[in-house]
């Protein structure tokens, strides 16, 4: 696995499109992926989404995430996976 630059996981996230698949676990381990529509901040990957929602519930009991960037149009450099720690506001 390649590290890359913030700058470079960034443009390769944009070229792979507008949204990827977010994956989350609830306070027992059980998974969930969604697909949300990510904004790059400051070196901050951020979603917008419903306080109700499932990903909502889940962040509460286990901060850990894991975006996937699946390989896409033919401007994507291939597959992209970021992981780390949510917080919410």
């Amino acid at each position: 696995m390649a590290s890359i630059t913030w700058d470079e996981m960034v443009d390769a996230a944009q070229r792979g499109g507008w949204t990827t698949y977010l994956g989350t676990a609830d306070g027992d381990g059980r998974p969930h992926v969604a697909v949300v529509a990510p904004g790059f901040e400051h070196g901050t990957i951020w979603f917008a989404t419903r306080a109700s929602s499932k990903k909502c519930r889940n962040l509460r009991e286990n901060t850990r995430v894991a975006f996937h960037w699946p390989v896409g149009n033919s401007d994507a450099p291939g597959e992209l996976a970021a992981w780390g720690t949510a917080t919410m506001g």
